[in-house]
């Protein structure tokens, strides 16, 4: 097992643990909340220039692309340990830096 599945994995069992349902909030009867409402809400984004990286992430998350929404959401978690408060700033920065180790450049 390389260090890329080791750490696909280890996100796996923490997010099924910590999410418990709060990943998939209900918005209303039968619909989930998207992965865009999923950060805004739980990074606290409060600018323009942060929903707008945030959209500018989004078209590079899915199957076969630079990140798995898997990713996303344990980089989210990962800066909601560093700080519960002001969670975005961490998350911004782990996000460039993984995405220029993939040679994006957000």
């Amino acid at each position: 097992m390389n260090r890329r599945q080791a750490l696909l994995a280890l996100a796996s069992l923490v997010l099924g643990g910590v999410f418990g349902g709060r990943a998939s909030a209900q918005v209303g009867p039968g619909q989930q909340a998207s992965l865009r409402d999923i950060l805004l809400r739980e990074l606290r984004v409060r600018f323009a220039q942060e929903r707008d990286f945030i959209d500018q992430l989004l078209p590079h998350v899915g199957p076969g692309k630079t990140f798995s929404q898997k990713e996303v959401l344990f980089l989210m978690r990962k800066a909601q340990s560093k700080n519960l408060k002001f969670p975005f700033p961490y998350f911004r920065l782990m996000v460039k830096l993984l995405a220029a180790r993939r040679g994006l450049n957000l």
